[in-house]
């Protein structure tokens, strides 16, 4: 069981660099790969978005508004069917301002390992 878990945690830590680095590097399609196809996405108090290109639409809202996003994790914490990642996001928008803002995500996934439900605990008002 000890073996498994590891692993588990070592498949877990890799999904975290891939996804949140697709969105460091503005590389959407990285990003959406990781998704299910039918992903429910809620960032902070926004509105569900369903589906990867409901989702894509908007990252590329995102990716659009900002010169650069870099994530710095504190806290990954596998558990069965789940991700949960705790750290800061460093935005640097277009019109000059710069927000560090602390986030939390939680992602279920799916039998394959793709997400399927994303939210995004964070308050950009900071």
């Amino acid at each position: 069981k000890m073996h498994h878990d590891m692993a588990a945690a070592e498949r877990h830590e890799r999904l975290v660099a891939e996804v949140l680095g697709a969105i460091d590097r503005a590389d959407s399609d990285a990003f959406l790969a990781a998704l299910d196809e039918d992903c429910e996405f809620r960032f902070a108090s926004s509105p569900a978005l369903h589906g990867r290109a409901a989702i894509g639409a908007m990252l590329g809202e995102l990716l659009a508004a900002t010169e650069s996003i870099a994530h710095h994790c504190q806290d990954v914490w596998p558990t069965p069917g789940h991700v949960v990642v705790r750290g800061t996001v460093d935005y640097l928008f277009k019109d000059g301002t710069a927000k560090t803002v602390p986030f939390c995500d939680v992602w279920r996934l799916n039998e394959a390992g793709r997400i399927a439900r994303y939210d995004i605990y964070c308050d950009m008002n900071v």
